[in-house]
């Protein structure tokens, strides 16, 4: 890892309130050996990240349990070829005009109850048809590249090990007491992330000589 792409990981890092621990050498399912940024924070929530300039995080957290290491590697790793996933940062920028959009909602419909005309009323659904838009489309852009993520890890790792390895997070992050995700961090994962389980029912069906269907039963489906 460069010293540019080092000071702007240290830097993406501070950002998110989380600390730059140190620089590893990791092996990628193909075999390629990857050098990444390993961090730690007070939550557990976000244990792999790849960065706009293509580095790979890892908590250090990840490194607790061999099975969610290897589903992280694996996910980081998916999504560090996802060579469109570039495409996601300017797509989400359409959310900072939201707030906008929203006031404006609110002021056409004060406006429509006051001058009691019909126009005020047209303007704020359309705005607000247009705020929801706003807000699909970075959505369902993330939920595509976290799918194939995930269905790249659960054809590598298999269904029943990452589901074994969400399991160990959980009762690790306990034990070591760290912070449960605040409100806005669930409405942000599920904003980005589709569920596992609808990640898994999909990806079955697209590869299904690839996995294994004894995890069916324990994903739910």
């Amino acid at each position: 890892m460069n010293r540019v792409a080092l000071t702007l990981t240290k830097l993406w890092l501070r950002l998110q309130r989380n600390k730059f621990l140190r620089v590893s050498i990791i092996e990628l399912p193909g075999g390629r050996e990857e050098q990444i940024a390993v961090f730690s924070g007070n939550t557990y929530e976000m244990v792999g990240q790849v960065t706009p300039w293509g580095t790979i995080l890892i908590h250090e957290f990840a490194f607790l349990s061999e099975k969610l290491y290897d589903y992280v590697v694996a996910h980081e790793s998916a999504h560090k070829r996802q060579w469109f996933r570039y495409f996601l940062y300017p797509l989400m920028t359409l959310w900072l005009i939201l707030p906008f959009s929203f006031f404006l909602v609110v002021l056409m419909v004060i406006q429509a109850i006051i001058t009691q005309k019909p126009i005020y009323l047209s303007t704020a659904v359309t705005t607000l048809i247009a705020s929801a838009l706003l807000l699909a489309i970075p959505s369902l852009f993330s939920w595509v590249l976290e799918f194939l993520a995930d269905c790249y890890a659960i054809r590598k790792v298999g269904m029943s090990n990452i589901l074994d390895a969400i399991e160990e997070g959980r009762a690790l992050a306990k034990e070591r007491s760290y912070k449960k995700p605040d409100r806005l961090s669930i409405i942000f994962t599920r904003l980005t992330h589709p569920p596992l389980s609808l990640t898994y029912r999909i990806c079955r069906f697209l590869h299904r000589n690839e996995i294994d269907p004894s995890s069916k039963a324990r994903c739910g489906g």
